[in-house]
């Protein structure tokens, strides 16, 4: 009887269930409402919470040390659930497990109207009692740096899965590109590693193949994404760039020096009209060397007729009698 009096006082913050016609109360009607203020003030400074997540198992403590009979009470409904050690609720997710002097309530598969106010109670004089209050959080994961990441192609791609808001480790967490499972591929350099709170994926070296949807499906959570974007890398480098630059401006020296001596060829130019400075520093620069191998040894040698190889190579050396075989030469080039 002392069972029936405290199920039938719900908390204020739970449903009361099927209203209960006045008459049937009468003159107890103060009583019980006495009553029900001690039980408050009792479940005031005894509710305990607990936190599961959803698809989950939530596990309910409760602990007696006298003997008596255990019963578990689902308080928004004043639902049954269990009576000692056996299951009174069609549900077979409610069981409990009993290792004296605790008795545990597990629901198995936890949804998210299984949260509430849960009592636990013993029956003794007076009849004891414990509440506990579930609360349902609903578990996801997310990969940092998406929705989009762009990569370039050569690089190193490492992408983690982190678990928010869950209560309990994941059974597994599958990787996959494109909706297909890439955990256990035999992909040279790339692997997936698990960590404490999710996963992660190595990639060592990026391809193109690998620019594709990505996902992160842990077991109890919802699932995350991620889309790689690969830049392809360009074909030449800066560096090959600047090597081209310098060879362009070789070839360029050299066809100044070659159009000088087609007009020595075609007496156009006046040799002696030069001032002796200006002929040298056409071959000052950091290409002279290419224009002396290009041109003939003969144009460039000292005052004593042997050749030199100095960077700065003067045309005042040039004798006269050398004019008629620069014509010749040039003629030939041009």
């Amino acid at each position: 009887m002392a069972l029936q009096k405290i199920v039938s006082f719900p908390l204020t913050d739970e449903p009361a269930g099927n209203p209960v016609d006045g008459s049937a109360i009468g003159s107890e009607k103060s009583a019980n409402e006495d009553e029900r203020n001690n039980i408050l003030s009792s479940v005031a400074v005894s509710v305990k919470d607990v936190l599961a997540q959803t698809g989950g198992n939530a596990m309910l403590p409760c602990r007696f040390t006298g003997p008596g009979i255990v019963t578990w009470i689902r308080r928004k409904d004043r639902q049954l659930l269990t009576l000692g050690t056996g299951t009174h609720v069609i549900d077979t997710r409610f069981m409990v497990v009993s290792n004296s002097p605790d008795w545990t309530l597990l629901i198995k598969n936890v949804k998210r109207e299984d949260a509430g106010l849960y009592e636990c109670q013993i029956q003794t004089e007076p009849v004891q009692q414990r509440f506990i209050r579930l609360s349902i959080t609903e578990a996801y994961s997310m990969i940092p740096g998406g929705p989009d990441l762009h990569v370039k192609q050569g690089s190193s791609l490492r992408l983690e899965c982190q678990l928010i808001a869950s209560t309990e480790a994941p059974s597994f967490i599958f990787w996959y590109r494109e909706g297909r499972m890439i955990n256990y591929d035999d992909e040279p350099g790339v692997k997936v590693e698990a960590t404490k709170n999710g996963s992660i994926l190595v990639v060592d070296k990026v391809k193109l193949s690998h620019g594709a949807n990505y996902t992160c499906s842990p077991s109890n959570a919802k699932p995350a994404y991620i889309m790689i974007h690969v830049i392809e890398e360009e074909e030449k480098p800066a560096a090959m760039h600047g090597g081209d630059r310098r060879n362009a401006t070789s070839r360029a020296s050299i066809n100044v020096m070659l159009i000088f001596l087609t007009s020595l060829a075609r007496k156009s130019i006046d040799l002696n009209s030069f001032p002796n400075c200006v002929l040298p520093a056409l071959l000052y620069s950091s290409t002279a060397f290419d224009a002396q191998q290009a041109l003939p040894s003969w144009l460039f040698r000292d005052d004593t007729g042997r050749s030199t190889n100095s960077k700065v190579s003067s045309f005042s050396s040039l004798n006269r009698s050398d004019l008629k075989q620069s014509r010749l030469y040039a003629k030939r080039l041009g």
